[in-house]
């Protein structure tokens, strides 16, 4: 209706008002998902002097992590450190979103326990929906172990997803789907029921542990 991005800023400009930078993280929300245009909006940011914020930089990320700009969207932690910010847990939760191998997640977990953050059920969750996206069983279980290893606190919802995949992978053997034929599937899927039943008592043990030395 105004013509795009420069053309509402235009029009805000003849109307002699000032844009904050909660009116250019809801344009980078809107923006196309295109470098040039998210660069046009850091650059007319930038010319008016409006301070850009790790909330700005979050959304940036998600956008790119969202379709798939796995490299541009981990640049973004360095124009964060330019800005003099630092990243904050949403800033990795958004990261996860592209996160799509063992090699990725990883990665990532080293990076946040550079800066003094650790993992939470928000990551997690948005590294195993990748995991099981791809049905990657060997993604999966290094994550499961992650949530032991790092005493992960996790709801509900994390276990009911473990539980659908399950059950959805075990509907592809019933029925015989091509890729329940393929060795890696067939090793990967063995691998992981096992593991699945002693994990949920690994973690169930860990939270009663925990709950226990809380009364004490």
């Amino acid at each position: 209706m105004f013509g795009g991005v420069n053309g509402l800023l235009e029009k805000m400009k003849n109307d002699k008002i000032k844009p904050t930078i909660k009116t250019i993280t809801f344009l980078m929300e809107l923006a196309p998902d295109s470098l040039a245009a998210e660069n046009e909006i850091i650059k007319y940011a930038r010319s008016e002097n409006i301070k850009l914020d790790i909330d700005f930089f979050n959304m940036l990320i998600k956008k790119r992590s969202l379709r798939g700009a796995k490299k541009e969207a981990k640049q973004v932690l360095d124009d964060i450190h330019m800005a003099d910010l630092r990243p904050n847990i949403v800033t990795y939760g958004v990261l996860a979103l592209s996160c799509s191998t063992p090699f990725e997640s990883r990665d990532i977990m080293q990076t946040m326990k550079m800066t003094g953050h650790t993992v939470n059920k928000f990551v997690l969750d948005a590294m195993l929906n990748n995991a099981f996206l791809k049905k990657d069983f060997r993604f999966v279980l290094e994550l499961m172990e992650i949530v032991i290893k790092e005493r992960v606190r996790l709801d509900n919802s994390t276990f009911e997803k473990l539980d659908q995949f399950q059950q959805k992978m075990t509907e592809i053997v019933k029925r015989k789907d091509p890729i329940s034929r393929k060795e890696n599937f067939k090793v990967g899927f063995a691998k992981f029921n096992l593991r699945y039943k002693t994990w949920q008592r690994d973690v169930e043990r860990r939270v009663i542990t925990e709950r226990v030395s809380k009364t004490k």
